[in-house]
């Protein structure tokens, strides 16, 4: 902690990518019952899915296609434009297929660019969202072993769809109500959607990569939840049961 400010919990939102010339981040310290620690990603973890949500509210607060108000605020960031239109021509973006939703979300973080877009579904047999698909997309310089890049996105998109979708922590009688994995679900091989990573050739120096992969899953998914259903998340783990109807 440096000056009374934990720069960690700012982490995602001092350092936004997007173009706002006026910005102001207060930290307020709230002593809190239990016990908190790091997460893969840090500050990143929920700041992203704050700052990703809420320019995704803005663009449809003034009826702009999410991709589109995102380019049209990233005129420093021209490695993001160009991830962002290619992440939403494999996504199939344009397509807007019926029955489907298309979420979006970007970072800049250890250097690196991230850009992820989901495609989602309702399951009625289920009472479930279903994610159909995940892309990511990744400029993180120079590369120099593609697999273990590839592998750190899967690994973080897995990790942060898994408390997205299912990891609740409750607490009762002065404690935690889970013990053990028997009543702490994680997402398991079965529940891991079809995920696409693409890395960028890149002349940049090198970025990195081990915490990048998780903040984006989750605003991503959610953002796409809205497009199809017009529900809107701020809240983690998504309550599925009480938003299908």
């Amino acid at each position: 902690m440096r000056n009374g400010i934990d720069n960690a919990a700012v982490d995602g939102l001092r350092n936004l990518v997007y173009d706002v010339p006026n910005l102001y981040v207060e930290f307020i310290k709230v002593d809190l019952p239990v016990p908190v620690g790091f997460w893969r990603s840090v500050g990143k973890s929920h700041n992203a899915f704050v700052v990703e949500s809420f320019i995704d509210e803005l663009a449809f607060a003034v009826k702009s296609d999410p991709i589109e108000f995102r380019l049209q605020h990233l005129s420093m960031h021209k490695r993001a434009k160009d991830l962002l239109q290619f992440v939403a021509d494999k996504i199939k973006w344009s397509n807007n297929e019926k029955d489907f939703g298309y979420g979006i979300a970007l970072l800049f973080g250890y250097d690196s660019y991230i850009v992820k877009a989901a495609k989602v579904s309702l399951d009625n047999a289920k009472g479930n969202y279903k994610i159909d698909k995940i892309i990511a997309g990744v400029d993180c310089g120079r590369v120099i072993n593609p697999q273990i890049v590839k592998d750190q996105i899967l690994s973080g998109i897995i990790m942060g769809l898994s408390s997205a979708l299912m990891e609740k922590m409750e607490f009762q009688n002065g404690g935690p109500a889970v013990e053990n994995f028997y009543n702490y679900n994680i997402m398991s091989q079965l529940d891991v959607p079809n995920i696409e990573v693409y890395v960028m050739e890149s002349d940049n120096n090198v970025g990195g990569i081990g915490e990048a992969g998780l903040p984006l899953a989750a605003p991503a998914v959610t953002n796409a939840i809205f497009d199809l259903t017009g529900v809107r998340y701020r809240n983690l783990p998504i309550t599925i049961d009480k938003s299908i109807s």
